[in-house]
């Protein structure tokens, strides 16, 4: 069997639950959901700014889903107009 080494730097394609909780007590939902009531943004608005289905978010926010993609969190950064490390912090 041939063990598969990840490149240095490479991103991971899905979070895990211990780097969803690298925020403390906050999870990155928690965090989606405190910028965006700061912004004034309904959950349908963010959705449509990154450009994904407002299921998606719904399925985020009720734990359904645990594990968003980074492709998934990537988008919700930009829906919310930050960096990725802004919303990670």
């Amino acid at each position: 069997m041939r063990w598969f080494r990840k490149p240095v730097g490479a991103i991971p394609n899905r979070f895990d639950p211990c780097t969803l909780r690298q925020l403390g007590n906050k999870t990155v939902r928690d965090k989606i959901k405190q910028l965006k009531n700061k912004q004034g943004l309904t959950q349908d608005k963010l959705a449509r700014k990154s450009d994904f289905p407002y299921t998606t978010l719904t399925k985020i926010k009720t734990n359904v889903i645990t594990k968003p993609s980074i492709q998934t969190v990537i988008k919700i950064a930009k829906g919310l107009e930050i960096s990725l490390d802004d919303l990670m912090k």
